[in-house]
């Protein structure tokens, strides 16, 4: 009986981190099915919240990728601004004589060129770090441990599964410690009954 109970909390432990790890791993279904990174992390978080370890883990991975999402959108429409005020400016040049035609196309095609470079590594960065993040922190979800990613916006609070590393799973471990301390008074209280000095006390 003690052997079943000790096996069940780690058990429900085990399958927490998995839950977690599968949960971040699902990030990359957006590679083949678009918002795959909110649609399948939720229907495995959701009815799983009540997990502290499970909830954790689930809230840090919408809110990145909730926040991933909010940078792209910021990056491409930084991308489509420098464009359309360069194609502005080509424009205008192209209206001028010929002479100044060539020299200033390469005055304003040189830091729109930088520009680009700008826009394509801080993309390159962001893949990068979405990447890196997702494997570690599916990585740690596996290994028992919480995981913050970084440059993550909190638009779901975490404070409330923040406290303890795996506080259900550590409630159901304890309880069956309590069990066997109250077992234990138990039996010496019976013991002491049993006794002959308390044969002796009760005649």
């Amino acid at each position: 009986m003690k052997e079943h109970e000790s096996i069940a909390p780690e058990k429900e432990q085990k399958n927490d981190q998995t839950y977690s790890a599968v949960i971040h791993l699902l990030a990359f279904t957006k590679l083949f099915i678009p918002l795959g990174n909110f649609m399948f992390p939720l229907v495995l978080w959701v009815p799983n919240r009540k997990r502290t370890f499970v909830d954790h883990h689930g809230k840090e991975m919408l809110n990145f990728q909730l926040s991933t999402f909010i940078y792209w959108i910021a990056l491409g429409t930084i991308a489509l601004a420098g464009t359309a005020i360069a194609m502005v400016q080509i424009d205008e040049l192209i209206q001028l004589p010929r002479d100044f035609r060539k020299i200033g196309v390469e005055n304003d095609l040189l830091p729109l060129l930088i520009f680009y470079i700008i826009i394509g590594l801080l993309g390159l960065g962001l893949i990068i770090l979405e990447l890196v993040s997702t494997i570690t922190a599916a990585l740690k979800a596996g290994e028992g441990e919480r995981y913050h990613y970084p440059l993550s916006i909190p638009f779901i609070s975490t404070q409330s599964s923040s406290t303890g590393g795996h506080s259900s799973i550590n409630s159901a471990t304890s309880e069956p410690r309590r069990e066997t301390k109250n077992e234990q008074s138990t039996s010496t209280d019976a013991a002491a009954d049993s006794s002959p000095e308390g044969d002796i006390l009760t005649t």
